[in-house]
């Protein structure tokens, strides 16, 4: 573990990306990464540090996995309600056809872009002071940020840098058979105020705070996505316009049985937020303390640690 973290330390890396070479391709070989110069540290003090830096990374899994069940709850309970319609007196619903098979009777089949719970965000980023903080699509893994991103000021920011995140705004990645999204809600809403991103991405806000969770359940459901991938085009990269967005149906449900579900499944979506903030800070903390670690500039070789056995071994 040790080695695992002093290979992801900026010193070490720095020297292995100097000692790439190539146009196309940059890469590097086992003879030059043999010169790389490292200070390694007496093995107790190897395993202390593994074992400060492996609490922050259980840490981080642990949260991932806490993460990973609320979003299998939240998706079942919009399953149970906006895909097989057993929502609350379904029992007495009288059932009528439509584009989508059989709904409710006082639902609505809408396109993405005329959904009555949500609008899709036209207008791009405008000028603003200081620096934000700008996230493309490669920075995404599923719903997760899994980067620092990039800051930069309005005169800076790359060209595809357009999108401006709102409260209770759920984003997507247009291209095809990606799953890649961002939600702002209260607990990320520094996102709104300090971040930027790509146009890669299309984006839809929730009409108000009840209906934030369905908006978000239904853009990461599977129906969405593999609808996303149908009226994908494009010669080398296939990606969704804003005319293959609205050919996508979706379910308009009653504004009450909406605000009903936001008020059960919020619980569930907010915790995931809050999880994921807690993880970012774990990451940066973590980030900060490996090259003081492995530098020394940290000691912790007179330090009582308790060194856990598959450290230790």
């Amino acid at each position: 573990r040790f080695l695992y973290y002093l290979f992801n330390s900026h010193p070490v890396r720095q020297q292995i990306r100097a000692s790439c070479s190539g146009v196309k391709v940059r890469h590097t070989s086992p003879s030059r990464i043999y010169d790389v110069k490292v200070d390694i540290p007496p093995l107790p003090t190897q395993r202390k540090i593994a074992a400060i830096l492996s609490a922050y990374d259980d840490m981080i899994e642990n949260n991932l996995r806490r993460i990973k069940i609320l979003e299998e709850m939240a998706q079942n309970l919009y399953r149970e309600w906006f895909v097989k319609f057993r929502f609350p007196g379904y029992r007495y619903a009288r059932f009528v056809d439509s584009p989508l098979g059989r709904i409710p009777e006082g639902w609505e089949v809408r396109g993405a872009m005329e959904n009555n719970h949500w609008s899709f965000i036209h207008q791009n980023i405008g000028a603003y002071e200081g620096v934000k903080r700008y996230y493309a699509t490669a920075d995404i893994d599923g719903i997760t940020i899994t980067s620092n991103g990039i800051e930069y000021t309005y005169s800076q920011k790359p060209s595809r840098a357009q999108k401006q995140p709102l409260i209770n705004s759920v984003w997507f990645a247009r291209m095809q058979e990606t799953y890649k999204m961002i939600a702002v809600a209260k607990p990320n809403a520094f996102l709104a105020a300090n971040c930027m991103l790509s146009s890669g991405f299309a984006g839809f806000k929730a009409h108000d705070e009840d209906s934030f969770a369905f908006l978000f359940l239904t853009i990461k459901s599977k129906e969405f996505h593999l609808e996303k991938d149908r009226y994908c085009t494009g010669a080398t990269q296939r990606s969704l316009t804003n005319d293959g967005l609205s050919r996508i149906l979706t379910i308009s449900p009653p504004r009450d049985i909406v605000q009903n579900f936001g008020r059960l499944a919020m619980r569930h979506v907010e915790l995931i937020l809050v999880l994921q903030q807690r993880n970012k800070i774990l990451r940066r903390t973590r980030d900060l303390l490996l090259p003081k670690l492995i530098s020394g500039e940290v000691d912790v070789s007179e330090l009582d640690i308790t060194v856990p056995e598959e450290v230790a071994t």
